[in-house]
């Protein structure tokens, strides 16, 4: 969040100091339209993708449709998973494919599970968090979808209540993403002691599959990968892959490859996980295999 502040910050600079330019050159002029455009343009978009696909009316909660799945949610339980969504639908497609079962660690409202099952990438799933009104968010968008059938949810202090009966071929989460804190309350943020990254890595051998993956986002504000590198391999994983999807430059390049997204949903999530330096870490057992996905 300080380094998205500092880039604000820099942009309402450079905007003081050409406003601060005398006006009756062609060229500050010139720069200072193009720049409010632009600026307009990007409200334009975020107005946009948040409007387009969002139910801010629904009861009891607010709702997020991902093709034929309405996610009900709230808010102060969106730590970005909402738009980060589509990135891991988009990664998945491309490097892994279609799945059995999956499994949404730390899972809030469930956004990036249940956008995989809306994009039929995989046939079951499984989610989990600790705090029981994401809990109850979880079991209301079951019910009002009729998924009961394909999708089970446990109210887990990190894996420690889901039974060993359960086996994953894919993982992914929107952990904390902040290893140095020490706030303890803020769980949705904060990993004080990277515990729930540590636990994770020691107990998921019992869930994973023999050649099952695990994809996490992270932010490179606050670690890298090499801060995950140890906890990964001392537990018989390896890191697969890990890359940063969005750069600047290719901020408005690939979208062809969003396949039933619209334009402005696409930019707006890229430049969520450009100014947040999103990072996603690829994580498999040691030795497996990595397999190209089948093309359907």
């Amino acid at each position: 969040m300080t380094k998205i502040i500092l880039k604000l910050a820099i942009i309402c600079l450079i905007l003081f100091m050409l406003g601060s330019l005398p006006t009756d050159s062609a060229l500050v002029r010139f720069l200072l339209i193009a720049i409010l455009l632009f600026v307009v343009a990007l409200l334009l978009i975020i107005v946009s993708a948040l409007t387009t696909d969002i139910k801010f009316g629904a009861r009891p909660y607010p709702k997020i449709k991902y093709r034929n799945i309405e996610v009900s949610f709230l808010w102060p339980l969106n730590g970005g998973g909402i738009m980060y969504a589509y990135e891991f639908a988009h990664i998945i497609l491309k490097k892994i494919g279609k799945v059995e079962h999956a499994f949404e660690y730390c899972a809030g409202p469930g956004f990036i599970g249940f956008n995989l099952l809306a994009n039929n990438l995989c046939d079951r799933l499984t989610l989990a968090d600790t705090n029981p009104r994401s809990v109850e968010l979880i079991k209301e968008t079951i019910k009002s979808n009729h998924l009961q059938d394909k999708v089970t949810v446990y109210h887990s202090d990190c894996l420690d209540a889901i039974p060993e009966k359960e086996k994953w071929d894919l993982v992914v989460s929107n952990p904390p993403w902040v290893l140095s804190s020490k706030d303890k309350k803020d769980i949705m943020v904060c990993d004080p002691e990277s515990r729930v990254h540590e636990k994770f890595f020691r107990d998921i051998n019992k869930f994973l599959k023999p050649n099952g993956s695990i994809l996490f986002i992270e932010g490179a504000e606050f670690t890298n990968a090499n801060s995950f590198k140890d906890m990964i391999e001392k537990n018989g994983l390896s890191m697969a892959a890990s890359f940063r999807p969005v750069s600047f430059l290719e901020m408005f390049k690939k979208m062809d490859e969003y396949k039933g997204l619209r334009m402005t949903t696409i930019i707006f999530l890229h430049m969520g996980l450009f100014l947040r330096e999103a990072y996603f870490i690829w994580s498999k057992r040691k030795g497996s295999e990595i397999k190209a996905p089948q093309q359907s």
